[in-house]
């Protein structure tokens, strides 16, 4: 099957989506619609003050594959490429065909520090469930 990898770019702020598909007019016009039906996505709050005639989509590579998850892997790719270059500001908020393992590395301090700011905040009904469980436990 041939896919294709395909970027929608703000003009105005650099912000920039790159997505995948195996029918590229569809998939398109699926985002028009988005956009003009105010969608809550990520990528439709991120453009939302951007004349839709204004967004430009470009096709990035066509992509020949077996299954979706060698286009996903491919789409991720990209998005990890254009990440690393500080010219573009990337709002996919995942990247597909990224394992579990590979989220967790590339995202270990802000899942901590996420952490932590919740205990911080949920600290006293923490340690009151905590004491309540040791005591339910402790009598039997």
């Amino acid at each position: 099957m041939i896919g294709k990898i395909y970027i929608i770019e703000n003009p105005y702020n650099n912000k920039v989506y790159i997505g995948s598909t195996n029918n590229f007019k569809k998939r398109i016009n699926n985002h028009n619609y988005n956009f003009k039906n105010d969608n809550t996505k990520n990528l439709y709050t991120n453009l939302k003050d951007v004349n839709i005639k204004d967004i430009q989509y470009n096709i990035l590579e066509e992509v020949i594959y077996n299954n979706k998850i060698e286009l996903l892997r491919r789409e991720g790719e990209f998005i990890k490429e254009y990440k690393e270059n500080n010219n573009y500001n990337v709002i996919n908020k995942k990247i597909p065909g990224r394992t579990h393992r590979e989220h967790y590395i590339d995202n270990k301090q802000a899942i901590s520090d996420k952490y932590k700011i919740y205990y911080l905040n949920h600290k006293e009904q923490i340690n009151n469930r905590n004491l309540n469980n040791y005591y339910k436990n402790k009598v039997k």
